[in-house]
Formats: structure tokens, sequence, C-alpha cells
């Protein structure tokens, strides 16, 4: 049996957490900015699920199969999609990629602030500025002087190609995500 909750608008805030902590309720947002730190916090200390897209038909997928589990007493058992913000950097300068001595798009001149930035099919990159998702998608390439690389750590600097280059929206002062995407089961 599926039972609403409650219903609002705008991003999640102490008292929508602490509902779904004592319900044991999942919340449910869709093309949102990423939780405030504190919320986020909340969100862990809790235990209580996000799911959180951007896409509908992802967001109505999820639910569904949220629904579907939960109708045939498996709750849990399909697993969802959770997601962990598993670096992050901030972009410093934008520079042209180059091939054949013609621009074919930008990378983003970064400094990871926290965590580490990878290349794996399991991550996905957003690009953050004024709390805003500007791009979310693959990485194609870390580089460190010219290298290509796996991983790049705290406080190091790299340079961050985002869809083979076809995204250039970068600004300096911008955020860059890396998330994991996983399912949880059970």
């Amino acid at each position: 049996h599926v039972k609403v909750v409650y219903c609002g608008v705008g991003p999640a805030s102490s008292t929508d957490v602490h509902l779904a902590a004592t319900t044991g309720a999942k919340l449910i947002a869709f093309n949102l900015r990423p939780p405030a730190p504190d919320i986020d916090a909340q969100l862990r200390e809790s235990n209580v699920e996000l799911l959180q897209h951007r896409v509908i038909y992802h967001l109505l997928d999820e639910v569904n199969s949220v629904i579907n589990a939960a109708e045939s007493g498996a709750a849990g058992q399909s697993g969802s999609t959770v997601e962990e913000v598993i670096g992050s950097a901030t972009v410093l300068q934008v520079f042209p990629l180059l091939l054949s001595r013609k621009e074919v798009g930008k990378v983003a001149g970064c400094r990871v602030e926290d965590g580490v930035l990878q290349v794996t099919p399991s991550v996905v990159y957003r690009v953050i500025r004024d709390g805003e998702v500007v791009y979310e998608g693959p990485c194609s390439s870390l580089r460190q002087q010219k290298n290509d690389v796996s991983s790049v750590s705290k406080s190091n600097e790299c340079g961050v190609v985002l869809d083979e280059g076809r995204f250039g929206g970068y600004k300096a002062g911008d955020m860059v995500q890396c998330v994991q995407q996983r399912t949880q089961r059970g």
C-alpha cells in the first residue's frame, strides 16, 4: 500500500525531512537544486532517501519501481538509484580544446576542493552555477600536465573535458561535481 504523506513545492526543508523520517517515507524531488548542506546532513542522519531527478521520465520510472516493489511486498528488492557526491572542484579558468590546432570544444581548468574526481562508467558530472545545475552528463577525460589521468584528488589541479568537449558553458567560479551513481538494494 502506497500513501502520499505530503505534497509541496520548492527545495526539501527540515520539516520535510522530519516528516519523512517519522513516517518512513521517501522524499521525491524534480528539477531542484541540490539540497542545502544542512538539509543534506539531516537526510543522512535521519536515513531518509531523496529521489531527485532532472529528467521527468527517470523520476517516473524510479517512482514506478518503488511503487511496484511496495505492492509486491518486496520493498527495496528492485533497488533504487542512490547518488553520492564523491568529489567537487572549482573552475578557475576555461581553455580551448584544440585538435590539429582547431578549437573543437572547451576544457575547464579546475582545482579539486573536496574528495576525488574520477572517470568511470558509474559516475556522472554536474556543473553548478549559483545553485543551478547547468550541465549533467559524462566526463570524457581528466588531464594533468597534458596527460590523461583516471582520477585527481583534493588540492590538485586538472583539466576537465565534459561530453567530448561539446559542453563549453563553463565560467570561472562554477562548481564541478563528480557524482557516484549506484543501485541500492534491500
